[in-house]
């Protein structure tokens, strides 16, 4: 027996992953989509790194299948834990929003940082359940928010509004649309006084900066617009009818119809409605395309593993079939069972318990049995008897039975309920007490192995 279980061990370790886990790793990476959609990245970065590591690991053959039942259930775990945070925390969520609308998160860095590592502390305290302290922290990274908002306006919008109103002014806005001119001015005045404050008040220099800043941006715009179409005397009429004309062909473009008789301000609802429709479907395009192309690397990288498995498939055939060869009628695969027989396996007059020998010749299957962790091994001992076997040679049988598949499980650290044992008294006097040790390799199989039994072999 002995020397040829090491060829064994080497068979077995070809077996291949299963091949049934596309669904759910489709579910996986659906589940990790919502999850980047509900801000896990930013409010529990490591555990979402550590759930796309595991499963990259997987898709790349580094990780058995058999993670992902784990990986789902962490997924479903990470999203409660960060539903319930992003209701603790939704106020300090919506003020940073608002904070990266105003461009906090480009013109100052370091603030702007600062917040977002109070915020995870935050995130992982309501996870923790330490209520308290994720206030104060919520409470410090709103802090940080409006600090970072403040220190953009100061430093960058206040500069950027000074630059667009010298630029109207340079298009002679003040001539042209003196209202909106003069309000920009006196937004940009008082914006400074509220900046200028000890301490300031964040909502009210927030509300001016953005007030501010769609005001100016419509200045110029309008003072452009004005400039163009008064240049020289009859030219504006021209340049609008050539307006005109460029909205009927974009509307054409864009599907839709324009009435030359209506104002441009109604076409150009007109065209922006048609925009957004399109939009709207490239959108849906796009995602339709992101899903093709990932269901495309999916089926390619399962067609690769199919390859490989065929290829493991072939590889564990012929070593099996070598090996049978090798050793007839001791090790045999059949009906998808690999069966291995210890024969004499006898035992002294009427005991059961196991004698050095026996537990020798056992200490040799432990590593197989470390192969196959999920397949039931069934241990058979037959005992032979002389005439019809009596009650005691079947209880004996048993016993002794029950006594390997201990010494298996003990020893192998194996589930009590994974080893079945089975006792049978024959009476076959020409036959030699014996055990069997029948491992299912059907999970081992990937398509293209052995057809499962329709019956069970006794």
């Amino acid at each position: 027996m002995k020397p040829y279980l090491s060829l064994l061990i080497i068979i077995l370790s070809l077996s291949p992953l299963r091949s049934d886990d596309t669904a759910a790793l489709q579910r996986l990476r659906e589940s990790l989509d919502v999850l980047r959609s509900e801000q896990a990245a930013l409010l529990f970065p490591r555990a979402l790194q550590r759930i796309e590591t595991d499963l990259a690991d997987i898709r790349d053959g580094a990780v058995a299948p058999t993670h992902i039942e784990r990986l789902t259930r962490d997924a479903a775990d990470l999203l409660e834990s960060l539903r319930r945070t992003r209701a603790t925390l939704a106020e300090t969520l919506e003020r940073r929003t608002g904070v990266i609308r105003a461009g906090a998160e480009a013109f100052a860095t370091t603030t702007f940082s600062q917040a977002e590592s109070l915020l995870q502390e935050a995130a992982r305290a309501v996870a923790a359940g330490e209520n308290d302290r994720a206030a104060r922290l919520a409470d410090g990274a709103r802090d940080r928010y409006e600090q970072a908002e403040i220190e953009t306006i100061r430093n960058f919008r206040i500069g950027e509004m000074r630059i667009i109103l010298q630029e109207s002014a340079d298009l002679q806005a003040e001539r042209h649309c003196p209202t909106l001119f003069r309000d920009t001015r006196r937004g940009l005045a008082r914006l400074q006084v509220l900046l200028s404050a000890s301490p300031p008040d964040y909502h009210a220099i927030s509300t001016a900066a953005a007030t501010l800043r769609l005001r100016a941006e419509t200045l110029l715009s309008t003072a452009r617009l004005l400039t163009v179409l008064t240049a020289e005397d009859g030219a504006g009429e021209t340049r609008l009818n050539a307006w005109r004309d460029q909205l009927g062909e974009l509307s054409a473009a864009l599907g839709t119809a324009v009435d030359p008789s209506r104002s441009i301000a109604d076409i150009l609802a007109d065209l922006h409605i048609a925009a957004t429709a399109l939009r709207e479907d490239n959108a849906w395009l796009q995602e339709r395309n992101r899903r093709l192309e990932t269901r495309t690397a999916d089926l390619e990288q399962e067609l690769l593993r199919y390859k490989d498995l065929a290829s493991q498939n072939r590889q564990l055939r012929d070593k099996i079939e070598q090996l049978k060869s090798r050793y007839p009628g001791d090790i045999e695969e059949t009906n998808g069972y690999l069966i291995v027989r210890l024969t004499p396996f006898s035992f002294p007059g009427e005991q059961a318990d196991l004698t050095v020998a026996h537990q020798n010749t056992l200490l040799s299957l432990l590593e197989i049995l470390h192969e196959f962790p999920e397949t039931p091994v069934l241990v058979r001992f037959t005992q032979t008897a002389t005439g019809d076997p009596s009650a005691l040679e079947r209880l004996l049988a048993t016993q002794r039975a029950r006594s390997v598949g201990d010494f298996l499980s003990a020893r192998a650290l194996l589930d009590a309920d994974r080893i079945h044992a089975i006792g049978i008294a024959e009476n076959n006097t020409g036959a030699s007490s014996r055990v069997e040790i029948r491992l299912d390799l059907y999970p081992y199989w990937s398509a293209g192995g052995p057809a499962r039994p329709t019956e069970t072999d006794p």
